[in-house]
């Protein structure tokens, strides 16, 4: 017949007491919700992000508290110009070992402050 279980547990950890491999399954590695209206951003809620650095108007680097093992992993990054629903333009963005680096702007400027945005990395962690 079927076997019903449920595990009912507080902390998953390998044999070794370090995080647990996923067998066949990718997590996001670092993510953050963001607001910059104010020209300075700050995380509203984020996984794996020490801090973010204002490298200009509209750009942006979210520092990883855990590095990644390579450069060029994969991410998303998605943002709000105003606080409508007109969506900023990305004009660059690029993953790092220690951080991802998110340049967006307006449609109709280069770069620019946005009112918030999203960011999230995939890959190894280190």
């Amino acid at each position: 017949g079927d076997i019903v279980s449920t595990i009912k547990v507080d902390t998953v950890q390998s044999t070794g007491g370090g995080a647990v491999t996923l067998t066949n399954q990718h997590a996001a590695k670092a993510w953050a919700n963001y607001g910059a209206e104010s020209g300075t951003p700050s995380t509203n809620q984020s996984f794996n992000i020490s801090s973010v650095d204002d490298e200009g108007a509209g750009d942006f680097d979210f520092n990883f508290s855990n590095t990644l093992s390579a450069v060029g992993s994969g991410f998303n990054v998605s943002a709000r110009y105003s606080n409508g629903d007109e969506l900023a333009t990305q004009t660059g963005a690029r993953v790092f070992t220690t951080h991802v680096s998110v340049k967006c702007g307006s449609n109709t400027t280069s770069q620019t402050d946005h009112y918030e945005g999203n960011v999230g990395v995939l890959g190894d962690l280190a």
